[in-house]
C-alpha cells in the first residue's frame, strides 16, 4: 500500500465519511492529501470540531495499517480520490468522497458509458416491463448500470443487466460488508460473481443510515454519464438523484407516466415539465452514451442491437401507426407552410428538414446543429401534436 493511500485513510477515519469541511480543505489544497493532513494534524482550520482534533491527535500510522489489513483480508478494495480506479466523473462533483470502498471488480470503471437507474421502491409491473426494456439493449451493448441495491426499481435494474450478462455496480447506502435491505442478499452475491461491484464512501461494516441516502444519491448520479427515472411519486428518492444529475450537467431521462392521474408517476410529470428528456427507447439513451466516447465498440454495439431488436411494441408508447408500411416507400415531399403555424423556430427546422427526408434523431442534431435537449423536446413535441412519427427502425418523417 502506497503512502498517499495511507494519507487518504487516515483523512477517512479523522473526518469520517462526507464530511463538507474535509472537502473545503482538500479543494483548498488543490486535493493535495499530504498538505491537508498537515492542516488537519495541526488544527489549522477554524472550523475543525472537537472530535475531529481528538481523533487527529489519537489515529496513528499503526491504526491506519491495521484497518487496511482488516480491508484486505475482507476483500474490500480501497481507492483513494487518486487512484487509477477513481470515477473521473466523481472527481467532478461538488465534495467528492475522499475514499471509495469496494466489493467486486472496480477495474476499468473509466472505460464504458454509466447509466444511473433509480425509481420507486414500489415499482409497478409496468415499471419493471419498462425497465427490462430499456435496460437489457444498453447493458448488452457494453453501458455499465448503476443503482442502489434497494427493492423494486433497483432491484429490477440490476436484475435485468445481468439477465443478459452486463455489468452493474450498486451504491448500497451503508458499508459494503453490510447488506441492506437484507432481501437483497442474493442479489448482492450476483452482481459480485457477475463481474460487478458493491461501492460506498462509509466505512465497509457501517449500517444504513437514513442521513446517508440522500449523499448516496449524489454519488451514484455523479459516477454516471446521465440518469434514468423509471417510476416516482412526487415526494420520491429518485427525484434527489434526477436534481443533482442535473446540477451536476447530466442528461436526465424520465418514463413518461403511463397514467397521469396517478400519484405514482407525480415525480415523472414533474421531471418533464423541469425539462427532463421523455424516453421511448433504449436508442433514446444509447444518442447520449455514445457521445462520451468511453467505448470505442459502443457505438457498433449499440447499432447491433438496433438492428436485432424484436419489432414489438414499446411499453412506453403508442403503437406505431404506419408500422406495417416500409419506410423507403413513404412519400417525401414539401411541407405546406399552413402546417408550420404556431411551432417554434427549432421546430419549424425539424419539420421541414424531415420533410426533404425521413432522418434519424443524431442526424438532426448533426444536420441542425442542435443540442440533444432542444433536439428531443422539440421532436417529442411534434410527435405528441402528431405532425411527425418514428418508424421502426429509428427514422422520423412527416405524417
Amino acid at each position: 500500500m502506497s503512502d498517499n493511500v495511507d494519507i487518504w485513510l487516515w483523512l477517512t477515519m479523522v473526518m469520517k465519511p462526507n464530511n463538507p469541511r474535509l472537502g473545503k480543505i482538500l479543494s483548498e489544497c488543490g486535493f493535495n492529501a499530504a498538505k491537508a493532513g498537515v492542516i488537519i494534524r495541526d488544527g489549522r482550520d477554524p472550523e475543525l470540531t472537537a472530535g475531529e482534533i481528538s481523533r487527529a491527535k489519537a489515529i496513528r500510522l499503526g491504526t491506519v495499517r491495521e484497518f487496511a489489513a482488516f480491508c484486505e483480508k475482507s476483500g474490500v478494495s480501497i481507492i483513494s480520490y487518486e487512484s487509477e480506479n477513481y470515477p473521473e466523473n466523481l472527481r467532478k462533483i461538488e465534495n467528492p468522497p475522499a475514499v471509495l470502498f469496494a466489493l467486486g471488480n472496480v477495474d476499468g470503471l473509466n472505460r464504458a458509458p454509466l447509466l444511473t437507474v433509480v425509481g420507486t421502491r414500489n415499482v409497478s409491473d409496468y415499471g419493471i416491463s419498462v425497465t427490462d426494456y430499456l435496460v437489457k439493449p444498453l447493458a448488452k451493448a457494453g453501458t455499465v448500470i448503476v443503482s442502489g441495491m434497494a427493492l423494486g426499481t433497483d432491484k429490477a435494474a440490476h436484475s435485468a443487466c445481468l439477465e443478459v450478462g452486463g455489468r452493474t455496480l450498486a451504491f448500497p447506502g451503508c458499508g459494503v460488508l453490510e447488506t441492506h435491505p437484507a432481501e437483497n442478499a442474493g442479489l448482492k452475491a450476483k452482481i459480485l460473481e457477475n463481474d460487478g461491484a458493491v461501492i460506498s464512501e462509509l466505512l465497509p461494516d457501517e449500517k444504513a443510515s437514513s442521513w446517508y441516502f440522500k449523499r448516496r444519491d449524489a454519488v451514484m448520479a455523479g459516477v454516471s454519464h446521465a440518469a434514468l427515472v423509471v417510476e416516482a411519486a412526487q415526494k420520491s428518492g429518485s427525484l434527489v438523484t434526477a436534481e443533482c444529475a442535473k446540477k451536476q450537467g447530466k442528461t436526465v431521462f424520465v418514463v413518461p407516466p403511463r397514467d397521469i392521474t396517478s400519484g405514482d408517476f407525480s415525480g415523472n410529470a414533474s421531471l418533464i415539465r423541469s425539462g427532463a428528456v421523455s424516453v421511448f427507447d433504449f436508442s433514446d439513451i444509447a444518442d447520449v452514451l455514445e457521445k462520451t466516447g468511453k467505448n470505442a465498440d459502443f457505438r457498433a454495439a449499440v447499432k447491433m442491437e438496433r438492428e436485432n431488436s424484436p419489432k414489438k411494441e414499446n411499453p412506453a408508447k403508442a403503437p406505431e401507426k404506419t408500422a406495417e408500411i416500409p419506410e423507403e416507400s413513404k412519400p417525401v415531399g414539401a411541407v405546406a407552410e399552413s402546417a408550420l403555424e404556431g411551432l417554434s423556430d427549432t421546430e419549424k427546422l425539424i419539420v421541414k428538414s424531415l420533410g426533404e427526408c425521413p432522418d434519424t434523431t443524431e442526424s438532426i442534431m448533426e444536420k441542425l446543429s442542435l443540442d440533444y435537449g432542444t433536439a428531443i423536446e422539440a421532436i417529442i413535441s411534434l410527435e405528441i401534436n402528431g405532425l411527425i412519427e418514428r418508424g421502426n427502425n429509428g427514422f422520423y418523417s412527416v405524417k
